[in-house]
């Protein structure tokens, strides 16, 4: 497996596809790769998989950022109760394409109101539980990336050093989650 941090960054263009050339090679006989670049339209050829992140200052809220993440082919999205609203705002409402996808926000617990007194499933409950279940597969690469990789606590050193740090990551907490599952390397690095 090749890890590749950037290997474009500060290329003139000609330097560029010859680096992308060799990449391309490197692939076809064989060899597995992890890496981190803003070549997208080599990656949409390229990679089996692609995972967008990004990266903001503490002072900017996730829900600012949802316009950039949610993919053309979305048409479901889970968030927590933070993301309460994201249905309303005017980026969600005026594009064509996040118009129409159905977000499946969790309800704040406090919101949820039973009296003590009744005896019967609580749907509301039930119902924000199976959100939670499938939203927090997307928290198990967190849990990897701090307790094994010993990652808890974020250093600064530039939005754009962390993310590439962040990148490298989470592709690697997702190939131990393959490799717990039981599966083969050829299914990890298909």
């Amino acid at each position: 497996m090749i890890f590749l941090d950037e290997p474009t960054a500060a290329l003139d263009p000609i330097l560029t596809g010859e680096v992308l050339r060799v990449i391309q090679e490197l692939k076809g006989s064989g060899k597995d790769f992890i890496f981190v670049t803003h070549e997208l339209k080599f990656l949409k050829n390229f990679a089996d998989y692609i995972l967008f992140m990004t990266g903001t200052p503490a002072n900017v809220h996730d829900i600012d950022e949802t316009v950039k993440l949610v993919r053309e082919d979305d048409h479901v999205v889970y968030g927590d109760s933070g993301y309460s609203g994201i249905g309303k705002r005017d980026e969600i409402k005026n594009n064509d394409h996040l118009s129409k996808v159905e977000f499946r926000i969790n309800l704040r617990p406090s919101s949820i109101k039973v009296p003590d007194t009744y005896k019967g499933t609580n749907w509301d409950k039930e119902i924000e539980n199976r959100k939670s279940s499938t939203r927090c597969k997307v928290e198990h690469p967190f849990l990897i990336v701090k307790r094994q990789f010993g990652y808890a606590k974020v250093a600064y050193r530039g939005i754009a050093k962390n993310m590439n740090r962040f990148h490298i990551l989470f592709a690697s907490a997702n190939l131990v989650m393959c490799a717990r599952a039981g599966r083969s390397k050829e299914f990890c690095m298909a």
